[in-house]
Order: C-alpha cells, then structure tokens, then sequence
C-alpha cells in the first residue's frame, strides 16, 4: 500500500476512533513472494541441451491429442520416453549447434541416474540454475525447472519433502543442495548421441489435411465436382467437430469468461475497495454509518438513524452517491429504520487482467507456503484465516487438468478481524478480493471495535508452464 494510499486510511480510522472513542494499531509482517521460473536451452559439447520442459502422461492413445493441443499452445518440439511425453518450444535443430536438440532430464536419466528418487542441480549461464527430479530414471512432472537461486532452492526443498521410499540422491550445485555430490554435465554428456533424448519436431495436423483438400480439389475437378464438395463438407464438419470437442479450445473459452468476474488483483484490489469506503462520511444528517459492503464495482453503505429524518438525510446526501436510497418505511415510524447508499469502486486504467498474470502465478505447493505463511503470520494478531484445497478454474464442464496445456486452479480465502489491522494486510498478485465488509462502525456496542471479514480466491498454475 502506498504512503498517501494508508495515510488516507489511517485518517478515515482516526476519525471513526475520535467519533466513537476507541482503536488501537498494531503492524504485521509479510513473506516475499516466490518468483515464477524460465525455460532455458543452452549449447554443450557440441548439443542443444534443453531444461524446464513440460511433461504430461502420454501413453499409445493419448499422444495425437497431445501433439495437436502442443502445437496450439506454441510448443515446437517433443520427446517421449515410457509413458511420458516431454514438450518445449524449443527447435529441434538449432542454427550453428554439432548435435541436434536434446532433453536435459533425458540425457541425466540415461547417463546420470542410480535409480529411486533423485534431484539434479545444477548453475546455468545468466546466473539462472535447473532443477531435474528423477524417479526410477524417469522425469517427474513439474520437477523439470529453470530459475534464479531462491526459486530453485524452493522447488528443490518442496521436492525434498514429499514423501519418498528411499533417501533422496542430491546431486549437483551446493548453492542449492549443501549436501550434494559433484558431477560434470559435460563429463555426463560425454561421446553419446542420446537418441532417446532427441527432440522431435511436432507435426502440423493442420498442414496435412489442407494437403489432402489440395488433393481432392484437384482430384475433384478432374473426376467430378460433386464427389469433392461432399468430401469438402464431410471434412469440414469433422474438422468443427474435432475442434468444439477440444478440451483445450473449450477451456480457453470457460477461463475468458470466467475471468469477466474477477476484478484488481492483489493489494490493488483491495485498495480499490478501501479508497471508495474512506470518502464515505460517518454521519448524515443524524444517521450513523454501520456497516460497508464492497465488490469490485460497487460499495453499499448501510445507515442507522439515531436522531435525523429522511429530508434531513436527503439534504446532506454526498454528490458521488451512485444510487439513491429508497425511503420506505416497513413497520412502525418509531421503530429506527435503516438505509442504503451505493458507491462505485473506482479502478486505475492500466490493470494487469487475470490472463496477463497468468504465466507468472506460481505452482500450488509455493503458493499455499507463501501465502499460507502470511496467513498463518496474521493469526498472532487475532486474525481468523482461512485457505481452502485447489480446483480448475473456469468451471469448463468435463475438462480435466491432464488435458490442457495452461491450466489454472483456484481455491477460498478469507480473514477477518478488527479494522485498525487491514492497513497492513498484504495480499499476493496471484490472490484477489471479492468480498470486503466492514462492520460495527457505528457505535451500537461501545466495548467492540469496529471489524471487517473479507473472502476471495487465490491462483495457481495447474502445470508449470510459461
């Protein structure tokens, strides 16, 4: 939060302690947040050896399927090695590179693996490391990273504390791993050419059927024109058919629209919200402000008469009032009713959106330490917290995660606790909020200070991907 942003809010609690005669301050600490991992290839021995790729189960059946969302995605080539297929965007052949392209995991698992449970890592050029975990001489998905140190040094302690059979073999970088043994890439490398490691350029599905079309056109205006614009339409439909039954395709379509309801990401979000219910004043024309309630769109400011009318309300209404009060009466003129106001949330024009953000959210097992951590961390100041388990967002009816290539996951937050602490609440930009209420303000309850509780949703990457 910014310098002017909390002053302003410390000015909009000062004047609800000077109103009604209480507040105390109090500050809390944050984690630093976990900086997303890169994809690197670089030359050795004469190859391309290429870290940080995406692996997916890929067994007799699935590998068309695989292929076709691959190349959609950007991917340019592919490896598989038992029932795992390896994808990158990296070529195959590289300008100026001996040897064509080849797997990093791949050449550490033929050339480099005892077997059971293994973790290699290892410095980069650019001050960047990789991490390969292995498990019984074979890549582990998600495991397969390119980042700065203390990335990797999470990834790597995430990995140490799954749960093993044996005793992890650590070998590589003491700058990650303090008790790794030694080992030479390029001595691992040695005078092999690897072809299991090879990567395979992924074929363009696409290309060949227009090549077929090219071959029926001509086919059809030498043998009958009819018999090619049937098989014209036949593929054309099998084509749409194959296209609107893409879990891919269909998921991209649940996750733009799901997207449309989700407002400011991180700390911006919630300041967006906390400006808007700061330019609320605290009396009107007799009536007591009690409670706010804010989206990402609107606040709604609920009002308790203590001694005014509805003309004395009506007078000293604020000009930014987006919708004006309904001035029925239900029940009894004595009995003291309530009444609401609604305020648009202002938002700054140039806002990253949930699908700018999305290659930089981190893995679940990050996320739910960072922000788990902070959670946890406000709980000693008496704040209730809670974070819940991960699904796909997006609500993309029978898609699965294995089945796409850029999945994201969403889960429940929520914290809650007395006003004079959410000054300081820090929320990652892979969280944000979609409900804030602050309640109590008004002084019905001398000895309780005034309250908030808050919800919303965090994100992560189903898949590491870019």
């Amino acid at each position: 939060m910014s310098g002017s942003s909390k002053s302003s809010f410390n000015k909009w609690i000062n004047g609800v302690r000077a109103l009604f005669g209480r507040g105390r301050g109090a500050s809390n600490k944050s984690t630093a947040e976990t900086p997303d991992s890169t994809g690197f290839a670089f030359e050795l021995g004469g190859a391309h050896i290429v870290f940080g790729m995406n692996w997916v189960p890929g067994k007799a059946d699935q590998v068309r399927g695989a292929h076709e969302q691959a190349r959609n995605s950007g991917m340019r080539s592919t490896v598989r090695v038992g029932d795992l297929l390896g994808f990158s965007m990296e070529n195959t052949h590289v300008k100026g590179a001996k040897k064509p392209s080849l797997s990093g995991a791949l050449v550490l698992a033929d050339g480099a693996s005892a077997g059971d449970s293994e973790i290699f890592v290892f410095g980069l050029p650019d001050g960047q490391y990789s991490l390969v975990a292995l498990q019984d001489s074979m890549p582990v998905p998600g495991f397969d990273l390119v980042g700065d140190l203390g990335t990797i040094k999470s990834a790597a302690n995430n990995y140490l504390r799954l749960p093993h059979r044996t005793t992890v073999r650590q070998c590589g970088s003491r700058d990650v791993l303090d008790e790794a043994e030694y080992f030479n890439l390029e001595t691992v490398l040695g005078d092999s050419d690897y072809v299991e490691a090879r990567l395979k350029k992924i074929g363009d599905r696409a290309k060949i059927i227009r090549v077929a079309l090219i071959v029926l056109a001509i086919a059809g205006s030498l043998g009958g024109g009819y018999v090619y614009m049937e098989n014209q339409k036949r593929l054309a439909e099998q084509e749409r058919l194959a296209r609107e039954g893409d879990p891919e395709l269909l998921y991209e379509r649940s996750f733009a629209e799901a997207q449309k309801k989700i407002g400011l990401m991180g700390v911006e979000g919630l300041q967006a919200m906390l400006t808007t219910a700061q330019r609320i004043p605290l009396i009107i024309g007799g009536w007591t402000l009690s409670q706010v309630k804010c989206n990402f769109k609107t606040c709604t400011a609920t009002w308790t008469r203590r001694y005014g009318s509805y003309t004395d309300f009506e007078a000293d209404i604020p000009a930014d009032v987006k919708v004006k009060p309904n001035y029925g009466v239900a029940g009894k003129p004595d009995k003291s009713p309530d009444l609401e106001t609604v305020y648009s949330v202002d938002s700054p024009e140039k806002v990253k959106t949930l699908s700018e953000l999305r290659g930089s959210f981190p893995l679940k097992s990050l996320a739910q330490m960072d922000f788990g951590s902070r959670l946890q961390d406000y709980g000693l100041v008496k704040v209730t917290t809670s974070m819940g388990d991960v699904s796909l967002f997006g609500n993309a009816e029978g898609v699965e995660v294995a089945g796409v290539f850029r999945p994201v996951l969403a889960g429940a937050w929520s914290a809650s606790g007395e006003l004079w602490q959410l000054d300081s609440f820090q929320i990652p930009d892979y969280a944000v909020v979609e409900s804030l209420q602050i309640l109590n303000i008004g002084p019905f309850d001398k000895k309780a200070l005034p309250t908030y509780t808050m919800s919303g949703q965090y994100f992560v990457k189903g898949k590491n991907f870019k």
